[in-house]
C-alpha cells in the first residue's frame, strides 16, 4: 500500500500543470508529504514510472528536469484511486 502512495502522490502531483513539473516542485511537494525520504528514492521512482509510460520525464540539466503526466498515467491514478477506495469504503 506504502508503495501506491509515493505512485500516487508523484501521479498527482505530476498533473498539476500542463507545461509539466519541474524537480524543484517534486522537492516542495514530496518533502512535505514524506519527510525523511531520501530525495534519490524520489527520482529513482519517478524514472521508474517514466520506464513504465505513466510519466514523460524531460532532464533540462545535470541535475534539474520536468514531467508531464500521460494519459495512461491518468489511467493508473484513476485505479490507484479506486483500489484505495476499495481498500477503506467498507
Amino acid at each position: 500500500m506504502e508503495e501506491n502512495l509515493l505512485e500516487r502522490e508523484i501521479l498527482k502531483i505530476s498533473r498539476m500543470r500542463n507545461i509539466g513539473v519541474s524537480r524543484d516542485d517534486f522537492l516542495r511537494e514530496l518533502g512535505q508529504r514524506f519527510r525523511g525520504l531520501p530525495f534519490n528514492t524520489i527520482v529513482k521512482k519517478i524514472e521508474g514510472l517514466a520506464e513504465k509510460g505513466y510519466l514523460y520525464m524531460e532532464y533540462t540539466g545535470p541535475a534539474d528536469f520536468f514531467v508531464k503526466i500521460t494519459p495512461k498515467g491518468r489511467q493508473r491514478l484513476e485505479e490507484i484511486m479506486v483500489e484505495e477506495s476499495l481498500v477503506f469504503d467498507f
